[in-house]
């Protein structure tokens, strides 16, 4: 628990910096990490990058965190055998990254709550990867936010400016 303290901590006060991050370096590293890791079990992970994206300002540490945190719950929500899609692509200036999974997907009384730092449908976690999440996408200018898959599932989408636009964060509860 001292660890989340000092996590969401960190995140609450944290700015973000001008850092160059490409495309490749985050969605699929991630993949790679959750590979090595044997963190998958026996979920499939695809990864769909349209090629020639451009380059975003952001802190490309913090971006992988947000989509280390995606990508979890991604993992845990899905079945055994079940396959989660990560599909990073241009937006009208800006990228659009999506994560969808095949669990039992986002109920309408929680969506708008499953941001908030703490709040959890798990019996085991901390309810902070979602708000670490929202955190990090809202500092970068960016938006997040959750909804069905078609056919079953969860869809998160993550919006980004190609340049950093940092915003005022709402105070931490």
């Amino acid at each position: 628990m001292r660890w989340c303290a000092t996590c969401w901590t960190w995140c609450a006060r944290w700015s973000p910096g001008r850092v160059r991050c490409t495309r490749a370096s985050w969605p699929g590293a991630r993949w790679k990490l959750f590979h090595e890791r044997r963190q998958l079990g026996t979920v499939r992970v695809t990864v769909d990058e349209v090629p020639g994206l451009p380059m975003i300002h952001a802190d490309e540490t913090l971006l992988q965190l947000a989509l280390e945190n995606l990508l979890r719950n991604a993992v845990q929500a899905s079945p055994t055998g079940g396959l989660v899609h990560v599909a990073l692509g241009s937006v009208p200036g800006g990228i659009c990254l999506t994560v969808e999974d095949q669990g039992p997907g986002v109920s309408a009384g929680d969506a708008h709550r499953i941001f908030e730092p703490f709040f959890t449908t798990r019996t085991t976690g901390t309810g902070l990867g979602l708000a670490v999440v929202r955190r990090v996408v809202n500092a970068h200018g960016g938006t997040v936010s959750v909804g069905q898959r078609h056919g079953g599932g969860a869809r998160f989408e993550l919006r980004l400016p190609l340049q950093l636009e940092p915003r005022p964060l709402p105070p931490t509860r």
